[in-house]
């Protein structure tokens, strides 16, 4: 099926702001996360950093290839779920005494950037499943 203009609009800015959170997820994980893991003698440095980019890109490429790709649903519909489900925690982690593991400016360009995504992914479900019901 041809993509509409919007369609088009809707599936690009999806793929820009999920390349967005996952390159920032990738900075704050190897500048503030990592550096903590690494003072605690958790595991080598080398295991660890390679365990971390594996399940980083490996989940980034699950959701690009059954979301994007493949226009699927049942992910989207998932994702958009858990998200809901995790932004009261989200939102009461800086007001809570539950010591935050970034410096709080990183923190709300994080939590910003989750309901970018979140919305993101529920106007890709619908196109999703409009091009789904109409596969003309």
């Amino acid at each position: 099926m041809t993509l509409s203009r919007e369609d088009q609009i809707v599936r690009r800015n999806w793929l820009i702001t999920y390349l967005i959170c996952i390159s920032y997820s990738l900075i704050v994980m190897l500048t503030t996360s990592l550096p903590n893991l690494l003072k605690t003698n958790f595991a080598h440095p080398v295991i660890l950093v390679t365990m971390t980019l594996i399940s980083l890109f490996g989940v980034a490429y699950i959701c690009y290839h059954f979301a994007y790709r493949n226009r699927g649903t049942k992910l989207l519909t998932a994702l958009i779920i858990l998200g809901c489900l995790n932004l009261p925690y989200t939102l009461y982690l800086p007001f809570s005494k539950i010591p935050l593991f970034m410096p709080l400016p990183t923190y709300l360009i994080s939590t910003a950037l989750s309901f970018a995504l979140l919305y993101a992914h529920y106007r890709l479900l619908k196109v999703n499943k409009r091009l789904k019901a109409n596969p003309n």
